[in-house]
C-alpha cells in the first residue's frame, strides 16, 4: 500500500491540498484498486507460511532446550566451584 503506484492513487483520490496531507473520503478510497492474489496463490502462500512457521517453531524449541542445558551446566559449574567437589 506504500508502493509508488498506490501512493499515486492516493494522491488522485485525495481531496487534500497539501502533499502528504491527504483527505481521503470513503468514495475516494473505493476508487483505489486493491490487488488480491487468486485463491490458488493464497493457498500456496498459506502452505509456504505454515511450512516456514513449522521450521521456526522447531528452531525455537531447539534453542530453548539448548538454553535449558546451558543453564544446567552453569549451575553445575557454580555448585562445583562453591563446594570444590
Amino acid at each position: 500500500m506504500r508502493s509508488k503506484p498506490y501512493v499515486a492513487h492516493f494522491g488522485q483520490a485525495s481531496d487534500g491540498v497539501r502533499i502528504g496531507q491527504w483527505d481521503l473520503s470513503i468514495p475516494g478510497m473505493r476508487q483505489i484498486p486493491i490487488l488480491v492474489p487468486n485463491e490458488d496463490e493464497q493457498a500456496a502462500i498459506v502452505r509456504f507460511l505454515d511450512h516456514a512457521n513449522g521450521k521456526l517453531k522447531h528452531f525455537i524449541l531447539t534453542k530453548l532446550r539448548l538454553i535449558e542445558l546451558l543453564n544446567e551446566q552453569k549451575q553445575t559449574i557454580i555448585r562445583q566451584a562453591v563446594t570444590r567437589a
